[in-house]
């Protein structure tokens, strides 16, 4: 890589490249005496120091009075911990990913309402299928059941469609809207617990969806089977 220096152009080599959400530019890092071999800057505007473990974390950050810098005038200097700047980082995320959180929200609503409709639907369809297995014996307790059974693999297997998609969706969010729209990416980090609670939540959702139209069946059935 090379880089315009006070000394003219140089040739660094790359060690690493790492993420940084710091800057929308990127940053270069190197030691401190590489940059004052190839720069005149003697100035300084950060520091970093570590406390030792007898000594307990105060404010979260102070002021105070510093000399350094290139003029030697009393500069301030601003003491941060790595705990106050890891709070503030998260809520910088929580803020800017709040709308997410409320998509997601709202496509849990849509679909709840979509599988809430399908069954309905499907419980009208299947009114003389289920009154004939009412005839040969079943119980309304045991018609409830099977729909609910029946309503609870249909989410299973829409659970397990959708992991493939919703991983694909993320690569496509991490990948190409992110580096288009902001012009920073992310470790894309697929955990197995969370791709669980999505079926968990696919199967759960289902099975609230297909209560009211499996109760609605087994007692309209029933009223219809005590009538006659």
């Amino acid at each position: 890589m090379h880089l315009s220096t006070d000394r003219g152009p140089h040739a660094f080599a790359i060690a690493g490249i790492f993420y940084d959400y710091g800057s929308s530019a990127g940053v270069v890092v190197m030691s401190r005496a590489t940059y004052e071999r190839f720069w005149d800057d003697r100035a300084v505007s950060g520091d970093r120091a570590l406390r030792g473990s007898g000594h307990r974390s105060g404010r979260p950050h102070c002021r105070a009075a510093s000399t350094r810098g290139r003029d030697h005038a009393p500069a301030e200097v601003v003491i941060r911990s790595n705990r106050a700047l890891r709070e503030a980082s998260l809520e910088i995320f929580d803020r800017t990913f709040a709308v997410t959180r409320v998509l997601r929200l709202l496509i849990m609503l849509v679909a709840f309402v979509g599988v809430l409709s399908a069954l309905m639907a499907q419980a009208l369809e299947r009114t003389r299928e289920v009154a004939f297995q009412r005839a040969v014996g079943l119980t309304p307790r045991q018609v409830w059941g099977v729909i609910t059974a029946q309503t609870g693999l249909m989410g299973l297997v829409a659970g397990l469609l959708a992991l493939p998609m919703g991983v694909l969706l993320a690569a496509v969010l991490v990948f190409v809207i992110n580096r288009r729209s902001f012009g920073w990416t992310m470790p894309l980090d697929v955990r197995p617990e969370v791709l669980l609670q999505g079926l968990l939540l696919a199967v759960v959702a289902a099975l609230l969806a297909g209560c009211y139209p499996a109760l609605r069946m087994a007692r309209s059935l029933a009223g219809g089977g005590a009538a006659g």
